[in-house]
């Protein structure tokens, strides 16, 4: 009986350790790959979704600026660096697209930040736990990959409706998406639901 008590015990830090290893490998594959990255599920603001990195010390999530990842502008650098960021578009040409940069953030790091900025709010957690901190107007322009998907949510809570670059228009400036970028060009784009 006590084996089993132990073994149980030890069964959660299992399926930890294959979780953070199966990021790992497809964060790698990503970013390591050739042509275009491997398809990453879209975010959601469910309680499957990591929380964001909240220490200096560990590496920054998606959307989350440090002073070694943080994007920037001007001179040879690319506009952003190489992953997935959220953010609003807010122009769309055949050849470049401009996005609003934004942090995504949920779990401990969205209620942090609710409290700061509606710090007489009678709610102590944002809506629906997730909190979009937009607090940077920078805009950045990014080159296009020749071939880019663009996927928004119709009727349900998973981007399925491919409307391309083309289809942009109708959701500019108040449709979060979920913007990878690969080799300095915009390669997708899926829409964050929200409820």
């Amino acid at each position: 009986m006590k084996f089993q008590k132990a073994h149980h015990r030890q069964e959660p830090r299992r399926v930890v350790r294959l979780a953070v290893a199966a990021t790992a490998a497809s964060l790698l594959a990503a970013g390591c790959g050739g042509g275009e990255p491997a398809a990453q599920p879209s975010a959601t603001a469910s309680a499957s979704q990591p929380a964001p990195a909240t220490s200096s010390a560990t590496p920054a999530g998606p959307g989350e600026e440090t002073a070694t990842s943080r994007p920037t502008t001007g001179g040879t650098h690319a506009a952003i660096a190489d992953g997935r960021w959220p953010a609003y578009v807010t122009a769309a040409g055949s050849r470049t697209l401009t996005m609003d940069l934004v942090e995504f953030l949920t779990g401990d790091r969205a209620i942090q930040e609710w409290q700061k900025h509606y710090p007489n709010s009678p709610d102590e957690t944002p809506p629906n736990d997730y909190f979009i901190l937009n607090d940077n107007p920078k805009l950045r322009t990014i080159p296009l990959a020749s071939h880019v998907s663009v996927k928004v949510v119709n009727g349900g809570s998973t981007p399925t409706l491919e409307v391309g670059v083309a289809g942009l228009g109708a959701y500019l400036s108040d449709t979060l998406f979920w913007i990878t970028v690969h080799h300095g060009r915009v390669v997708q784009l899926r829409q964050q639901f929200l409820p």
